[in-house]
């Protein structure tokens, strides 16, 4: 449900209300700090860490929302043409609150549409003016679109020494623990590799609600919006049955199976997988399914096979959650 974070990360968070529904006491804590996720250890697996302490003592002095990390991870290869290939992420130095956003190439004017709608975004969201932006030194950074663009806004654009990943170390692990999970997300699911980004953004609204035990407060609070409503969430690829508005006759059946996959941030929907389409849907009509199965293998699904399935997959899922 919360993303396989670590149970350390996740009691402090229940213990100072930073996830709301859900308390400290509703659960069983024995063993938790020794217990191996099969799924984390195959998904999170690293050479090596990226180096820490790079945070320099001038940067305290900004105030939220005034100085952010950009880095860009990609290409993706072998995905459908559809499916994004890239995503740059955005932190606030100040509360270390994460943004994505997926990205098809790392042209000039791609980058440059996702800069407008971030800056314009903390403008309006939270009233606050975005001062400096440090990122690597890479050409879809340096380009004269993009300097002109920070010129024109008002904003110091910060460049790393070149191949100096401590300097850009906020950015580049920020990125790998979103990646990490997202493997861990598909994984632990089963589904396509197509969805690669849609595992990124459910990670994103997981690690904004989640507080470290070295901090005080959690991203959502140092920003100023309550605490992530448990209730509201879905496990990953949670099996979900969609209204289907059109069907091809009135005798055909009214729901389509699906999988949830992440809420939106600009509307009250949430994305949903459906395999027999192919596509994904924004929709707030849909029943979560209540059998024991949960959890499809989408990679060799389509709608002849779905009961074949549903017998198949039914146990790991269900048990995994009921340890939760």
């Amino acid at each position: 449900m919360l993303g396989h974070a670590n149970a350390r990360t996740i009691r402090h968070s229940l213990k100072n209300s930073s996830i709301t529904y859900l308390r400290e006491s509703d659960v069983d804590w024995s063993d938790s700090t020794t217990y191996q996720c099969p799924d984390c250890l195959v998904g999170k697996s690293t050479k090596h860490r990226h180096v820490k302490g790079s945070r320099l003592k001038y940067q305290e002095s900004y105030q939220p929302f005034q100085y952010l990390h950009t880095d860009i991870f990609g290409p993706v290869h072998h995905l459908p043409k559809s499916a994004p290939s890239y995503f740059i992420s955005f932190t606030d130095e100040k509360t270390r609150f994460k943004w994505v956003y997926p990205l098809l190439d790392r042209r000039e004017q791609s980058i440059l549409d996702v800069f407008t709608k971030i800056i314009a975004f903390i403008g309006n969201q939270f009233n606050a003016n975005v001062l400096v932006v440090q990122m690597d030194r890479g050409p879809e950074y340096t380009n004269k679109t993009l300097r002109n663009f920070f010129m024109e806004r008002g904003i110091t654009p910060c460049y790393t020494t070149t191949a100096d990943s401590r300097a850009h170390g906020i950015a580049e692990r920020s990125n790998r623990t979103l990646l990490d999970d997202r493997r861990t997300h598909l994984r632990c699911s089963g589904l396509l590799n197509r969805l690669w980004f849609s595992a990124v953004e459910f990670s994103t609204i997981i690690r904004n609600s989640l507080i470290s035990p070295k901090n005080k407060n959690y991203p959502r609070q140092h920003a100023g919006l309550a605490g992530l409503d448990i209730s509201t969430l879905l496990p990953f690829g949670q099996t979900v049955v969609v209204n289907n508005h059109s069907p091809g006759s009135k005798i055909c059946p009214r729901g389509i199976p699906g999988c949830a996959l992440h809420p939106l941030r600009n509307s009250y929907g949430y994305i949903i997988y459906v395999p027999s389409l192919k596509k994904t849907i924004d929709t707030t009509d849909y029943v979560i399914w209540h059998d024991e199965q949960s959890r499809l293998d989408q990679c060799n699904y389509d709608a002849l096979t779905f009961d074949a399935d549903i017998n198949r997959l039914t146990a790991p899922y269900l048990l995994s959650f009921v340890n939760l």
